[in-house]
């Protein structure tokens, strides 16, 4: 892969156009059979906020409540990048994504606005110093490569310190935490937390399935998922789950880069409550 990255992302794409994403390619030929009489909902989570966990958790809801899960984001980022314009055009997602009978996400930005009070959905969010932190492992150990744009930005990464890119990625990390923290202030939006999550599971689960309005989760998938957030992570940078522990950023970080990202970013860490 690191031999040869070009090489590399041209036979992912092919992979992640013709052979994974049957569900998504299937929904957008509209050949995908859905239960429209079922509300459909969406998710939000930045990378690196428990995206991964919340959505396992989203399409088992899903698959229990007669929804398909899609998650056009990944495939979008997957196949080519300059799909991603569609979840933000207001004319394509009014034609493409106003039916029933799905949940979509994780997205990572909130869908145009005159459409967002016709889809319910949910928002994760988690404290952005860590998030930066964990970021940086991802970006520069764990993740594949599957286009330019990431490898750019891995080669980038590999050439700072942590402390480094935890300074130059915050702005992006604490403006998305923000977005999704405005979008949540909505009638039919409601905000969780990363710590929440993953300190109460099964409560915040309950107020997920209140929140989208959807039958409670049965026992046999309550007891599967709680498991798989009750596994720790090793701290292995190869993992996709480091560690998955709140306030990393106090032990990775150098005291003054904490104390400059709580400068600099005061008034967004009061507005989320993490200061």
């Amino acid at each position: 892969m690191n031999r040869f990255p070009d090489a590399y992302i041209a036979i992912s794409k092919q992979v992640s156009e013709h052979y994974l994403f049957s569900t998504e390619r299937a929904f957008l030929r509209g050949s995908l059979q859905l239960e429209a009489s079922k509300p459909s909902y969406a998710f939000y989570a930045a990378n690196r906020a428990g995206s991964m966990l919340l959505k396992r958790t989203m399409a088992a809801l899903a698959a229990e409540n007669g929804r398909e899960h899609l998650d056009l984001q990944r495939y979008f980022v997957h196949t080519d990048r300059r799909r991603l314009e569609r979840l933000e055009d207001e004319t394509w997602v009014r034609e493409r994504l106003m039916g029933g009978g799905f949940c979509l996400g994780p997205l990572r930005a909130p869908l145009p606005p005159s459409v967002l009070d016709t889809i319910p959905s949910i928002a994760l969010i988690r404290d952005p110093r860590d998030i930066v932190v964990s970021h940086y492992y991802a970006v520069t150990s764990a993740h594949t490569i599957f286009d330019r744009s990431f490898l750019e930005m891995k080669e980038a990464a590999e050439n700072m310190t942590i402390d480094e890119y935890a300074l130059s990625f915050a702005e992006e990390a604490f403006g998305q935490a923000i977005s999704f923290a405005k979008l949540c202030e909505r009638e039919n939006q409601t905000l969780f937390k990363y710590e929440d999550f993953m300190s109460d599971y099964e409560g915040v689960l309950k107020q997920v399935s209140k929140a989208l309005n959807l039958n409670p989760p049965s026992q046999e998938l309550r007891e599967q998922l709680k498991a798989e957030v009750a596994a720790p992570g090793k701290g292995d940078r190869s993992q996709h789950k480091r560690s998955g522990l709140h306030g990393q950023f106090n032990k990775e970080l150098m005291p003054e880069t904490v104390e400059q990202l709580n400068r600099i970013y005061e008034s967004e860490l009061q507005q989320l409550n993490y200061l």
